[in-house]
């Protein structure tokens, strides 16, 4: 599972991937390594153009009269169109959270944990398709879409966020009145993942007041 978004890019960088988008230096998160209940950079579509705003990793419905203990980061993008809720969403508020690069967990054989850092090989931003929600006192909030990963993704993790380019995004931030349900199917099972690239980063080195050694000093 992602459980960390990285950008680093400006607001011009980010345009060059719209035809149109509204956007300010104000968009942008202050962080450029984002946690979950962070708010996320999203770019949602309208007759207007593309425009950018923000909304909290942390998928909180509508209809609920409080947030969520643990609210939704991430649904799979195949049980969607089978969902009402989730349906709902998928028809008629889509998202794509811009990226340069996300972060997931991996466990080796002796049950040590090491951070990857998965980012497109040629450093291209990656657009990650998301949902999003209004709720009247959380505010926005968004989920990304994962999807089985394909090709050489596959040694990463079995499940990626769902990375969407060229067409496949237009068609994501296109109005649509009635949302065609096949052409989703297939993006998600595309001819091919954009090549990514695996590093894997070191851990922090601990701080020496959390030392046991150095609090008997």
């Amino acid at each position: 599972m992602c459980e960390r978004i990285e950008l680093r890019a400006g607001v011009r960088d980010i345009s060059r991937h719209f035809g149109r988008l509204q956007i300010s230096a104000r968009d942008l998160p202050d962080e450029e390594e984002l946690s979950p209940a962070s708010p996320l950079l999203i770019v949602s579509g309208g007759s207007g153009g593309a425009r950018a705003s923000n909304a909290r990793w942390g998928l909180v419905g509508h209809f609920l009269d409080r947030s969520p203990r643990s609210p939704l980061l991430d649904l799979r993008a195949e049980t969607l169109v089978a969902t009402p809720f989730y349906s709902h969403l998928l028809r008629r508020k889509r998202c794509l959270i811009p990226a340069t690069a996300f972060f997931v967990w991996q466990i080796d054989g002796g049950g040590s944990r090491r951070k990857l850092r998965i980012a497109r090989d040629d450093g291209e931003l990656l657009l990650i398709a998301a949902v999003f929600d209004h709720h009247p006192h959380a505010g926005s909030t968004c989920a990304l879409l994962t999807a089985p990963a394909i090709g050489p993704a596959r040694g990463v993790q079995a499940r990626l966020p769902l990375l969407l380019r060229g067409d496949a995004a237009d068609f994501w931030l296109a109005e649509h009145p009635e949302f065609p349900t096949d052409d989703f199917a297939a993006l998600l099972q595309p001819a091919e993942w954009p090549t990514l690239f695996a590093e894997a980063l070191p851990e922090p080195e601990p701080s020496p007041q959390l030392c046991f050694e150095f609090a008997l000093a």
